[in-house]
């Protein structure tokens, strides 16, 4: 291999890793309620990043919430009864469908960011998805630069 091709080859892996986010982990709270087989109640954990989600099903009465709080080493995470993929970092999203509310998180900012999700809430008629199709096309053509 010649200087040039050798050159080119290193900033090709210079820009890769300018794309790739070397997060440090953070430390999240590890905690859920209304979670069956969960009995973590205060606990921390440590990851890439941290997750919130909360569940309210509006038709019961009184309200039923289920509130699970992690970390993850992957920007998302599955919800609901169709295991949804969520997505959106960085960002409190609050979405309904039918009799279920659900507040989600998925951050990186600061340690035990997903104390509460309240504090940048957006509401969403329709929450960002990340179907395993896209994860699939984009992961690979970012090697391939």
């Amino acid at each position: 291999m010649n200087d040039s091709a050798m050159a080119g080859m290193w900033l090709t892996i210079m820009a890769l890793l300018a794309l790739v986010k070397f997060s440090e982990s953070v430390v999240c709270h590890d905690q859920c309620i209304g979670v069956i087989g969960c009995s973590k109640i205060v606990d921390v954990c440590e990851g890439k990043y941290c997750t919130f989600y909360r569940h309210r099903d509006l038709q019961k009465s009184p309200e039923r919430i289920t509130l699970k709080r992690s970390c993850s080493d992957t920007p998302f995470f599955s919800y609901g009864p169709d295991k949804q993929q969520f997505g959106v970092r960085n960002r409190c999203i609050k979405t309904i469908s039918g009799n279920n509310e659900w507040m989600l998180q998925v951050c990186d900012t600061a340690d035990y960011c997903n104390s509460d999700c309240n504090s940048n809430l957006r509401l969403a008629s329709s929450v960002t998805r990340i179907s395993a199709m896209s994860i699939a096309l984009v992961l690979p053509a970012l090697f391939l630069m």
